[in-house]
């Protein structure tokens, strides 16, 4: 009977290990579509962040203002895809105030251009502009 339990235990260890190892032995090939980023910066991404409309609604029964609602585009201008991007936003407010909001989205792949939405909250203060203040765009390299 004790060597049954050692032999089951053995087995169970064996197993073990063969699964764990398993997971590291990938020996594929990367994809021949997806270009590696040179040194030169060749194939870096890019993109043209382009606010097309924002608004706000003012509440004239509890005498406050709402969210901003921001329409953006972004336009990939480089020759990679853009798998995923970060874009910020300041909105200024009329006491001079900035609140500065990031939305994220997949991003649009090379020479397309595709429309967003996202909102911006000012804390019940009249926005007068908004802005794209910074973005960061990835590629992953599968």
């Amino acid at each position: 009977m004790k060597k049954l339990f050692y032999s089951k235990k053995f087995l169970l260890i064996f197993l073990f290990i063969f699964v764990l190892l398993l997971g590291c032995d990938y020996t594929g090939e990367p994809d021949p579509d997806i270009p590696d980023i040179n040194e030169d910066g060749e194939n870096e991404p890019q993109a043209i962040f382009i606010i097309t409309d924002w608004e706000q609604d003012y509440y004239e029964y509890s005498e406050s203002w709402g969210s901003v609602a921001i329409y953006y585009q972004v336009e990939n201008t480089g020759n990679v895809d853009i798998d995923f991007f970060d874009v910020y936003f300041e909105t200024q407010c009329v006491d001079d105030s900035i609140y500065i909001e990031w939305s994220c989205d997949f991003g649009p792949p090379k020479g397309k251009t595709i429309s967003y939405y996202t909102y911006a909250y000012p804390a019940n203060k009249e926005a007068i502009s908004v802005i794209v203040s910074d973005y960061d765009l990835t590629v992953y390299d599968w």
